[in-house]
């Protein structure tokens, strides 16, 4: 996995980070025969006791009947899955029946295939160099997904960007997670891309700021963006900033853009401006 380099120093404009970042259902039966239960538990634990090996495929079992009953996926989508995360388990470290309930995780979040095997693979892996939970991990990099997916973000740079801003940023691995969900549709809609959002992050983290007191602040002032209110737009009208302006600013140059003369005369330069294509 690329891990995205963090060279830039981190100030109140964000652009140095930014720059160094990127159906159906099936009966119950499938899973229920014994020589499919005694084969995984030979498969996933063949070096423990027989006992705890058979309870760790019984655990891995209900996980996987979960994604049938409660998420929808079909039995063959399932045996792939529960193919790949066996493999997988040895690999990171992780037990099938914690990797089973992440994939429950990124699922129910609407991804699918191999995208959802994806954001679990990598999920998987920063959770083992101490990303934070692998569940949540993966619950926020399926919601970026969904929210910047158009965008081209994959499941990789997803994850790297999450990587980049705790390494850059002066906050916890999981105090992200926690913190990011509440901001990334209200960003997408504006046009702010994911890595802007990790270099907010982690600049106001640097500057004492905590992440969620962080991006609650930022969702504000987008969704104030996104609606302005009638006297909110009448009080940015009386100071000379246009709602439209500000919003083809976050479009056009993100959260970076970094003012450094009288606004009036800002918006004046940028109509003489060709817009970025």
């Amino acid at each position: 996995m690329t891990i995205f380099p963090i060279a830039a120093k981190v100030t109140a404009n964000t652009g140095g980070f930014v720059s160094a970042m990127a159906a159906g259902t099936a009966g119950l039966g499938v899973f229920a025969t014994g020589a499919k239960l005694a084969a995984a538990a030979l498969a996933i634990l063949s070096g423990k006791a027989i006992g705890e090996g058979i309870a760790a495929a019984k655990e891995f079992q209900t996980e996987l009947i979960k994604l049938n009953t409660l998420v929808g996926l079909g039995a063959d989508q399932i045996d792939q899955y529960a193919e790949a995360m066996t493999g997988l388990a040895t690999e990171v470290g992780q037990t099938p029946a914690d990797l089973a309930r992440a994939m429950f995780a990124i699922t129910s979040g609407g991804a699918r295939g191999a995208e959802a095997m994806s954001i679990l693979e990598q999920a998987s892996k920063a959770s083992a160099v101490g990303l934070g939970d692998m569940t949540e991990i993966g619950r926020v990099a399926t919601g970026a997904l969904q929210a910047f997916g158009d965008t081209g973000l994959t499941a990789e740079k997803a994850i790297d960007v999450m990587l980049a801003t705790v390494r850059a940023g002066n906050l916890e691995a999981e105090e992200l997670a926690g913190s990011l969900g509440r901001v990334m549709g209200t960003a997408a809609a504006m046009g702010v891309s994911f890595e802007d959002l990790g270099g907010f992050v982690a600049t106001y983290t640097r500057l004492n700021v905590n992440a969620r007191v962080a991006t609650t602040s930022l969702n504000g002032a987008l969704n104030m963006l996104l609606k302005p209110s009638k006297e909110a737009r009448q009080k940015m009208s009386e100071l000379g900033i246009p709602v439209e302006y500000l919003r083809d600013v976050l479009r056009n140059d993100g959260l970076s853009i970094k003012l450094s003369a009288p606004f009036s005369d800002v918006v004046a330069t940028r109509a003489l401006t060709p817009r970025r294509v």
